[in-house]
């Protein structure tokens, strides 16, 4: 049976209702049919899907075209999952005051218009001056002949030449570097696309000397050095949003990770996403193991047998190890390297972990999703924006059903703005108020099995969920860190790849310090033009951060 023709038996029965049947027996058969139904229409889907792919790769194969795919113009309801509707309160938004762009605008030079006098009539009185402002830029060289000083000691046999100032070292100067880097990490433009562009000002440039620019030299290696310092200061802050995206390197699949708030963002592209990488993030590359009780627990907690552990209290000694060290250990419980290979991860990821909480003081939780790489580490505050996504993913078919799933959205989302007023005032007596609210409102059954199924699971999210009750100053939503993870994308759609390790931490060094420019309303160019003269007459953008997070209200402003 077609899927237009369930829809119409659907359509038939719809005026019926389980609360419209008095016999208990026949109310429950009847619910779990309309159930029954859901589950078999959406199984029937799926394999119209599979099977469309499979006829797709089978014309391929036979040199032949796939089926086209056509943009719809108006996308199904369970096509848009996005909450921004839900989550916005009309009434409640603020109407934007329109502000004059003009005393903004820097003057550059003035030009007094005149009339023609001799066309105006004799009693004309003149009465000043009307203003009027407009923007303009001038693209042009600036090409410098440096006559350096040449001094010889005969005595010596030495040669002494004047040095250019800072910056200008080599054929171009710090204009052109700084466009260069700003126009490739800023404004996202391709390597050909900047040779165009320079081409066209009088500026002759080869891709060579782009990628020179881009990922080699002194320049480069002192925004390592910023970078660091960015992450430095971050992260000493109470909440870290972190994420992943895929990106290439040199035709292989890496993992760009994400770690930011709101006054900082910063990338890390690696070849995995495990547990052991997201702690060598959060450490700045300087994990430490420790043997200790916290670390039975974990290693514990993480499946290890009772055994496994017991053996270990005996063999290593409670104390700090290296990473080699540790392993000196673990290959005398389990010799043979083929085998136990989860056992050693457990070890060295709870002994890495429990290293991690003895270093790390300041960063009491990680807002991001419920991936199993970020279990363990510390407090993890889940994102209600992801979890609303669950619920508006479904697309019922049963009328009722569909009417039960956008009355639960509702109270989904109007229970987020309750806690985004907690946010505003938080107190003991309506943090309570709210944990019972939560109870309730997760523990409803409304006969629709798959949205009973996701209301369970968020149930047993509570703790993460409600974070916020404890740290009123976090976000309820990992926004900060998806955004940043759209940058990395968009940055694959112009540059596929980055083609070695240079080259992808370049990248990542300079995705951080834009991006972190921008959270501090620094202007890029003139910041890396700054840098490149070594005239630092701008503050480092750590600074501004530590700055900046002294404010005591800089967390509460993300909901």
């Amino acid at each position: 049976m077609i899927l237009s023709n369930v829809q119409k038996i659907i359509d038939e029965i719809s005026a019926l209702k389980p609360e419209d049947i008095f016999e208990e027996k026949e109310k429950e058969a009847f619910i779990k049919l309309l159930n029954l139904v859901e589950m078999l229409v959406s199984e029937y889907k799926k394999q119209q899907e599979e099977n469309q792919k499979l006829n797709d790769e089978i014309n391929i194969l036979k040199g032949e075209q796939e089926k086209p795919k056509f943009n719809k113009k108006k996308q199904p309801a369970s096509g848009d999952i996005s909450s921004e509707k839900e989550r916005n309160d009309e009434n409640n938004k603020k109407k934007r005051k329109k502000t004059k762009k003009i005393p903004k605008i820097k003057i550059d030079r003035e030009i007094k218009c005149k009339v023609n006098r001799s066309l105006l009539p004799k009693d004309v009185v003149f009465k000043g001056y009307q203003e009027t402002t407009v923007q303009n830029i001038i693209i042009k060289t600036d090409n410098i002949k440096f006559k350096k000083e040449v001094f010889y000691s005969p005595s010596l046999k030495k040669t002494y030449i004047a040095s250019v100032p800072d910056g200008y070292e080599g054929a171009f100067g710090p204009g052109i570097k700084a466009h260069v880097l700003n126009f490739s990490h800023n404004l996202n433009i391709s390597q050909q696309a900047l040779i165009r562009f320079f081409k066209t000002a009088g500026v002759y440039i080869s891709a060579g000397t782009i990628s020179n620019i881009l990922i080699k030299g002194k320049d480069v290696d002192q925004f390592h050095q910023e970078k660091s310092d960015i992450v430095n200061s971050g992260t000493q802050m109470p909440y870290q949003n972190i994420d992943d995206t895929v990106s290439k390197v040199n035709g292989k699949n890496h993992y760009t990770h994400i770690l930011c708030n709101s006054l900082f963002t910063a990338y890390f592209t690696m070849p995995r996403k495990n547990r052991l990488t997201v702690l060598n993030i959060l450490c700045k590359g300087d994990i430490q193991f420790f043997i200790n009780e916290e670390a039975y627990d974990l290693m514990s907690n993480l499946g290890l047998a009772k055994k496994h552990i017991e053996k270990i209290k005996k063999l290593i000694p409670i104390k700090k190890y290296t990473k080699k060290e540790l392993n000196v250990f673990i290959r005398k419980l389990f010799p043979n390297p083929k085998k136990n290979k989860r056992h050693k991860k457990i070890i060295i990821e709870a002994c890495a972990i429990a290293g991690f909480h003895k270093k790390e003081k300041n960063i009491k939780a990680l807002i991001c999703d419920d991936a199993p790489q970020f279990k363990h580490l510390l407090d993890i505050a889940l994102c209600w924006v992801h979890e609303g996504r669950h619920y508006k993913k479904l697309n019922p078919i049963i009328p009722m059903h569909k009417e039960k799933q956008a009355e639960f959205i509702k109270k989904f989302w109007d229970f987020y703005k309750s806690l985004l007023d907690y946010k505003l005032n938080p107190n003991n007596v309506d943090a309570e108020k709210l944990s019972d609210e939560f109870d309730i409102l997760f523990s409803v059954k409304t006969g629709y099995d798959k949205l009973d199924e996701f209301i369970r699971k968020t149930l047993t999210k509570k703790n993460s969920l409600l974070l916020v009750l404890k740290y009123p100053m976090f976000p309820l939503h990992n926004n900060e860190a998806e955004l940043g993870a759209r940058v990395q994308k968009r940055k694959g759609d112009v540059s596929l790849q980055t083609k070695n390790k240079k080259g992808t931490t370049a990248k990542d060094t300079f995705m951080t310090i834009v991006q972190t420019a921008l959270k501090l309303s620094v202007n890029i160019y003139d910041y890396i033009y700054d840098r490149i003269t070594k005239a630092f007459e701008l503050p480092s953008l750590a600074e501004l951060i530590t700055q900046t997070s002294k404010n005591e209200n800089v967390f509460c402003n993300s909901s």
